[in-house]
Parts: C-alpha cells; structure tokens; sequence
C-alpha cells in the first residue's frame, strides 16, 4: 500500500464543514468492506464528470486503508478512470468518528467491517453508516488532477 505523500487542504469552504487533512490515495490501494449499487455508481459518475470536479473525501481507515464511507464514490471514480482519490485517514479510537448502522434494528462493530474489507466477504449495501463530527468540509480539485 502506497499512500501519496501529498497533503491537499480543504477549499472553497463555503458550508459549515470542517477542515480535515486529505490526502491523495491510489484507487487502488483502496480495500472495499461493503457492496455498491451499480446503477447509482454509475449516476453518480455522470454528475461528478459533468461537474470537472471531485467535491467530497473518502473516509478511509488509517492503516489498512480500506473504505469506511464513498463505497460509490470509489466505484464512480474507477469509472471515470481516475488514479488517486482525496481521502480523509480515520482510525475507529478517532473521537470524532461514529460508527452505527442504516438499520436501527442492527448493530455492527468495527471488527465486523475490518473483517470484510480483509477477507472480500464485503457487507450488503449500506449496512454501515461512518460520520464525522463535525463533518468534512466541501473540496474543489480538477478531476484532471486525479488522473495521471
């Protein structure tokens, strides 16, 4: 796993969000842990090609870089053919980080979602929900910039 030694601030920051470090991460040192709905990946990336640029980080966890929120956003960007992607490195002891599932009736644990980005066993669609608090600012990079 190669992280990018590139640090990018966050930009135009005209919404209430926060100002996390992100960083630039290979796609495809990016480990899944959940699945995506095709249709919506797919959607998606026809809005963020129209729009030139990529306007929210990945939550990815901090040292087996897998993802913790983007799992759409991930299979938009490898449609759209890009290389790294801006992501916010969280570990599960982060104070701001808060872990729980779409499904009030469900819990999960951290050990279940690092189980599946490790064994490929990925959970079902938004099983679970990561959010930061406060939540990461808006950023503006050129998808030319994403691409090598």
């Amino acid at each position: 796993m190669q992280q990018s030694n590139c640090v990018i601030s966050s930009v135009d920051t005209n919404d209430s969000g926060a100002n996390y470090p992100t960083s630039l991460i290979p796609i495809d040192d990016l480990l899944r842990s959940e699945e995506h709905c095709p249709a919506t990946a797919t959607a998606l990336a026809a809005r963020i090609e129209q729009a030139g640029t990529w306007t929210t980080p990945i939550l990815v966890e901090d040292t087996l870089l897998f993802v913790m929120d983007g799992h759409h956003r991930l299979a938009a960007a490898r449609q759209l053919g890009l290389d790294s992607l801006p992501c916010v490195l969280l570990a599960y002891n982060d104070p701001r980080l808060e872990l729980s599932a779409w499904d009030p009736e469900a819990t999960v644990l951290p050990d279940d979602v690092v189980n599946a980005a490790l064994t490929g066993n990925l959970l079902p669609q938004k099983t679970t929900r990561h959010r930061l608090s406060p939540e990461p600012a808006r950023i503006v990079i050129p998808l030319a910039s994403l691409r090598r």
